[in-house]
């Protein structure tokens, strides 16, 4: 399932921000992905589910 949300990021010194500047505190939509596996720890599932997320996002952040 898919949610939108905000999210938050602020560039630290030596970033090159695409968005916002250095320093300041950006808020951006974005979409928070949630998914079940049940691949009773062989991580078959979970490394598919990896794949297809990175191929379909310009940028992808995982978080477990």
């Amino acid at each position: 399932m898919a949610f939108p949300t905000i999210g938050q990021f602020r560039p630290t010194e030596g970033a090159n921000p695409a968005i916002g500047k250095v320093g300041e505190l950006e808020f951006v939509d974005e979409h928070r992905v949630e998914l079940l596996v049940t691949d009773e720890g062989k991580n078959e599932q979970i490394k598919g589910a990896v794949k297809i997320l990175k191929e379909v996002s310009g940028f992808c952040l995982m978080m477990f």
